[in-house]
C-alpha cells in the first residue's frame, strides 16, 4: 500500500481527482472525452511520487506524468 498524506483526502471532492486508479481504467475513463480530458489519480506504482497526471493528449494517446510537489 501507498502511504498517502492527509491532505489527500481532500482531493476526493474534486471531479478531476480519482484516487487510487490504475493506468489502464484511467484509459479506459477518458477514451471517449473530449482532447484535452484529464484525471489526477494516486500512483499505483510510484510510492514517492504520489500523484499521477492522466491526460488525452489526441484522439489516439492518453499520456500519463508523476506530479513532483
Amino acid at each position: 500500500p501507498i502511504s498517502v498524506k492527509c491532505e489527500t483526502l481532500a482531493n476526493l471532492s474534486f471531479r478531476w481527482f480519482h484516487g487510487y486508479v490504475t493506468s489502464e481504467e484511467a484509459n479506459s475513463r477518458l477514451e471517449s472525452k473530449p482532447y484535452g480530458s484529464y484525471l489526477v489519480r494516486l500512483s499505483t506504482t510510484s510510492p514517492g511520487k504520489p500523484y499521477t497526471l492522466s491526460i488525452l493528449t489526441s484522439r489516439t494517446h492518453i499520456d500519463h506524468r508523476r506530479i513532483s510537489y
